[in-house]
């Protein structure tokens, strides 16, 4: 890696689960699995990363809040 830096667009999406398999993941990932939202927040390496699960947890809790 050394200095090197390259920008990027980087896209977030909320979605629910619907099937399928975590081991079914590309070759672009070393590892995909199920977390509890702590230690999702304990393993994002990026302050931006956490920011969004934070975002995405707590719409998450308005919607079940309002029952969606």
């Amino acid at each position: 890696r050394g200095t090197t830096r390259f920008h990027k667009t980087v896209h977030f999406f909320l979605m629910r689960p619907v099937g399928g398999s975590v081991d079914d993941h590309d070759a672009e990932f070393d590892e995909a699995r199920w977390v509890e939202e702590h230690e999702a927040l304990a393993l994002l390496s990026h302050a931006t990363e956490r920011s969004v699960l934070e975002e995405a947890l707590a719409a998450l809790a308005e919607a079940t809040e309002a029952g969606v």
